[in-house]
């Protein structure tokens, strides 16, 4: 029987595993044994030689291991088929407004899936395969997601800049199916037209659903609501308009500090006006959509 290649760390450098901390920086190995290729599983031991962790390695980043299971266990298609079908399960329980058809599907370590994130955007997929490991299992990944969630077109947005640490090329483009490169989602009652090819990250700011929801349950009297996304993040103030006229939802992308000139100034201009909880709107904006960085 072949031995399985292997992470040995250094004496005392199991304590985060033993934590389950999910990753193996290259500081804390001693030696490897055997031979792995970029994202092939290995054993991850003590210096005792005690099993510790199953891990994708990943030989070009300091990130060198990235944690499948803390049980020993096989990593194959069945287990990815079980994270998966976890993950899509646990969302059933998460109560998301009624008029949406998007939302985060699979968020990589917080299910079990290092490196893999896939969000759902009406009848389409959107995925990225950011480390290693989710590239190796790539083609399997994307079987699965067709097999449980019963969609055919997913897109592909492999063109972080992380996947260059891993020593991974971007990657971009139809992945299953024939995906459309744009979408129109519904958020809170808007409708918002997602860029699945271009648009940042996934297309959309899913992370900002919440920030939405507030912009519009505090509606200024006569006004309306422009949100500027940038790419760390978002804020909105509301936009001078005539009582009955509506001002369309803008997404931007720009740099952050040209973002918060962008408020400063609709702060500005739109000092003098009352939003129907009473507040000035700019202490109504600023109480609910000061600019938050997205992770």
């Amino acid at each position: 029987m072949q031995k399985k290649p292997a992470l040995i760390l250094n004496p005392g450098r199991e304590k985060s595993l033993l934590r389950h901390h999910p990753w193996v920086f290259s500081g804390a190995i001693d030696r490897l044994d055997g031979s792995p290729v970029s994202g092939d599983t290995v054993d991850v031991l003590s210096s005792r030689g005690e099993f510790l962790a199953r891990a994708a390695f990943s030989p070009c980043s300091q990130i060198r291991a990235r944690v499948w299971t803390f049980a020993d266990e096989p990593v194959d298609n069945a287990f990815l088929r079980g994270r998966i079908l976890t993950a899509i399960r646990s969302r059933s329980s998460i109560p998301l407004p009624h008029d949406t058809g998007a939302f985060r599907l699979i968020h990589a370590e917080s299910d079990g899936l290092p490196g893999l994130v896939v969000d759902r955007y009406g009848g389409t997929l959107v995925v990225q395969f950011l480390s290693a490991g989710a590239e190796f299992w790539r083609l399997a990944i994307a079987g699965i997601l067709v097999d449980l969630t019963g969609l055919t077109d997913i897109y592909e947005r492999s063109d972080a800049d992380v996947r260059e640490l891993e020593g991974l090329p971007a990657r971009l483009g139809p992945l299953r199916g024939e995906p459309p490169q744009k979408c129109i989602i519904t958020e809170n009652g808007l409708q918002f037209t997602v860029d699945l090819a271009g648009g940042h990250k996934t297309g959309f700011y899913l992370d900002q659903r919440l920030t939405v929801n507030e912009c519009v349950n505090c509606q200024p009297i006569g006004m309306s609501w422009i949100v500027f996304a940038t790419p760390a993040g978002s804020v909105s103030t509301p936009s001078r308009a005539e009582p009955g006229r509506s001002c369309p939802w803008i997404l931007l992308r720009m740099p952050w500090h040209c973002a918060a000139r962008t408020w400063r100034l609709m702060a500005c201009l739109s000092a003098a006006t009352t939003c129907s909880r009473g507040m000035s709107s700019t202490s109504c904006a600023n109480s609910v959509m000061k600019p938050v960085r997205s992770t």
